[in-house]
Order: structure tokens, then sequence, then C-alpha cells
């Protein structure tokens, strides 16, 4: 990406002013360059667009590359863009000037009804302020339909909401396609998907449903032509899941290779898809045994279904709204809803033998729960994930994964046969959870140490 800087006096080429200006530099294949108009002067200075990736994103795929150079693009290429995500968007707030946000602002204007008000009079050298491009001092009040691009900085920090950004992440929202050397998604057919090597099976099945969605609001099909999902491949999966595989026509002429996650993970028309997932997802034999099993550990009981993430998701999510709360914050209002609600039961699923001690101590006899492999957040011993502690290559690998298969979806089909859920924060085991109880809870509410907000029924 080219910054606007004041004219300096280093030694290097000089280009006359046009809108064509950014691809001419970048044709220069130049670190700077200095620009002249009619009465204005100024430096385009290069930034790396790696030097600015998420900090999450560097911790969570290490060695992937989540934004491109995009030395070449064409902000003329219509279906090479993602407009739905500019189109969402009612007002968009700009802090600065710089080659990704003029682009941006050309297709705004163009392709949206949205509103802009920047803080930097220099949009005034590319296009001229009128009825919808206004340059203010303070920007006007923001809603949840109020895109905010802020400078450099902003890209240093991952926004789950996907409402604020800084250019080169909200220029990435747009031409990630183009990353991949799409000019015309219309000439393909498939999106082919590589997820990450070390993901469990909720962030697979998640991860799938919510790239279907996605990728389907441009015409194509989700598909993993690896026969390997996150850690596990389909000969596994296909003892337990029904899932979709048809794409024995795809090619390279029909199919877009997405070959690394980080880059799919920080496009927000994925990550707010709202995941299409059912029980039709199980296999028939599976579902009916974790019936049954249910039906015999909750025996008709009112109890309450507890999902409390720990371990790996105490060790990477810091901030956000992923950062999970504690079964000491929760228990007031597990203590509240017991009482007010008649629970005589609570069933707690954990991967956290921490968790899962204090909850026992502090519940009695009160809580249930499946057996299962736990452990603790010192054993990860540095490691990020769970995933790092039995690595392809253990002896006991394979069994390890079919096993956790297993006891994952028996807690959250127990979850979801509860009257009621709380959840120590947002994961994928939540929406799996939602999915499978078709919405039917009494109460539900998904547990954040910032706010907490109810969902759902009213009381019956």
């Amino acid at each position: 990406m080219y910054a606007l800087e004041e004219r300096s006096d280093a030694y290097c080429s000089t280009l006359i002013f046009s809108m064509d200006v950014f691809h001419q530099a970048h044709a220069l294949k130049t670190d700077r360059v200095h620009v002249e108009g009619n009465d204005f002067t100024f430096d385009l200075v290069k930034v790396d667009n790696d030097d600015y990736t998420p900090t999450y994103f560097l911790k969570r795929w290490k060695g992937q590359k989540v934004f491109d150079s995009y030395e070449s693009y064409d902000e003329n290429a219509y279906y090479s863009l993602f407009l739905p995500f500019l189109t969402f968007f009612s007002q968009v707030c700009i802090t600065e000037v710089n080659e990704y946000t003029v682009v941006l602002t050309g297709l705004i204007l163009r392709h949206t009804k949205a509103m802009i008000y920047i803080k930097d009079d220099r949009i005034g050298w590319f296009y001229a302020p009128g009825p919808r491009l206004h340059v203010v001092k303070r920007f006007p009040k923001k809603d949840d339909r109020t895109l905010t691009i802020n400078g450099l900085e902003q890209d240093l920090i991952f926004d789950s909401h996907f409402l604020t950004f800084g250019p080169i992440g909200a220029f990435h929202q747009v031409f990630f396609l183009q990353a991949h050397g799409v000019k015309d998604f219309r000439n393909y057919k498939y999106a082919d998907i590589t997820l990450d090597k070390k993901a469990g099976i909720g962030s697979v099945l998640i991860s799938l449903s919510k790239c279907s969605s996605a990728f389907s609001e441009i015409g194509l099909k989700t598909i993993n032509t690896e026969n390997v999902l996150g850690q596990f491949d389909s000969e596994l999966l296909d003892k337990y899941f029904v899932l979709d595989k048809g794409h024995e026509d795809a090619n390279e002429s029909n199919t877009i290779h997405f070959p690394e996650i980080a880059g799919i993970k920080s496009i927000g028309f994925m990550y707010l898809a709202e995941p299409k997932i059912d029980l039709g997802v199980l296999k028939p034999n599976f579902l009916m045994e974790m019936h049954e099993y249910a039906s015999a550990v909750l025996r008709g009981k009112r109890t309450l279904g507890l999902l409390i993430r720990g371990t790996d998701y105490i060790n990477m999510f810091k901030t956000g709204t992923r950062l999970m709360s504690s079964p000491q914050e929760m228990a007031p209002m597990i203590d509240e809803w017991m009482k007010k609600y008649g629970y005589d039961k609570i069933f707690l699923a954990t991967e956290d033998e921490d968790i899962l001690e204090w909850m026992r101590n502090y519940y009695k006899d009160k809580l249930l729960a499946v057996s299962q492999e736990r452990h603790r957040v010192g054993d990860l011993k540095g490691e990020l994930l769970l995933a790092d502690l039995n690595k392809p290559g253990d002896e006991d690998h394979d069994e390890y994964l079919e096993e956790n298969i297993v006891n994952y979806f028996y807690a959250l089909y127990m979850l979801s046969q509860c009257q009621a859920f709380i959840c120590s924060g947002y994961c994928n085991g939540y929406d799996l959870v939602m999915s499978f109880n078709y919405n039917t809870y009494y109460h539900q509410n998904e547990f954040e140490r910032v706010h907490l907000f109810q969902k759902g029924v009213e009381d019956k």
C-alpha cells in the first residue's frame, strides 16, 4: 500500500497526478515517488502490508499470509470484487487519505448509497466533496451499520465485529478474490478450502458451514479436495458425519483454490456468515446412540446446560469477544437461574480439568458431566492449542482423535437436550449447540465478561 506524505527532498521518480497514480507507482516498483498536481504535491511512500498483520493471526497461523501485497489490482473489475461488504453499510467514517481509502471511496460512491465522512481534506485531490462525501472534523454518531476505517495502526487490531478496520484490512475485504487470480467469479463453480491443520471438529464443521454460506453469495460451492479437514481425514469423518462431497467435475479452470486459512479467516463475509447446520449432519446411528444416552442421564429432569471453555481458549484469547468467562464469574448467574427457574441439575461440558474440579466442589451432586479426557492450562507447556499435545505420528493419534470426536459431540448433544443453556463466551461449540437445539431453550445466554445479553424466548 502507498501512504501519502509531504513532498520530500529524496531523489526519486516523479509522476504527474492522475486518478491512475497509484497503479503508475506500483508499475515503477519503487518505495517512494514524488507526485505533482496543478496546485499540490506529495510523496507516495510504500508500506509493507505484512507489517500490519493482526497479532492474533501471527500467533494462530504462523507463517501464513493474511494480506496480499496487492501490487496489481483492478478496481473496475466488477465481478472480482466482493462488494456486499460495502453495500451493507449506511455510512463510512475514514480517518486518513491513502491509496486504499481513495480506492474504497471511489467504490463506495459508485456502488453503494452510503454517506462518507472523512477527516482528511486531501480527499479533495481525488474526489470533490458533495452530497455523499463530507470532510469533517468529527465523525457523526455511529451505529451497527457504520464502517470505520482508521489509520494504519488499526490493522494491528483484530475487530471480530468487522465494523472497524485499518485501510489494509478494509481493502482486503473487497479485493481478496483478486489475490487468488480471480478476474471474474462467474467463471468459477467451486471454492476449494484448506482448513487449519490443527482445527478441532467443532471448528471444521462450523468453518465449512460458514464458508458454504458465504461463498454461495457469489454462486460458488465450497469443497475440500485434499480429503483432509483440520486434523481429520475423510475416512474418520465419514463414520460420524454426513458431508457433501459432490465435486467430481472440479478442475483447475472452474475452481478457486484457497491454500491457507488465515486469509479467509480475516474476511468478514465468512466470519459473520450464519452457519447452516443441524442434526442432519450426524450419521443416524451416531445420533440415536447419543439420544439414548442423553435420555438415560437426564431422565426428564429440568437441567441447566453449561459450556465453559478453558485450556487453549485461556491461552489464546486474552481479549476480544472470544475471551471466556471463568466459572467463578458465571456462578452468580447460574445460581440465580437455578433458583428462579427451578432447575434440578446442571450438565457441564468442559475440556478443562480445573474448571470441572471447581464446579464439582461448588455444585456437589447437582453437577453432571460426561467422561472425557481433560487438561489443565499448565499441560499446554507453552503451546497454543490442545492439538499440540497429541500430534500426527504419535502412536495413539488416530484413536485420540476419534475418542475426542465422540466425547465432544456427546457433550454438545447433551447440552442441546437441556431446558436452558449458558455459554462462557463465543466458540464453535456454542454455534453447534444452538443449531442442534433448534432454538427451543426456555432460557439461553452467551456469557461475556464485558456485557451480558439475553437471547431467545420469554420465560415459560
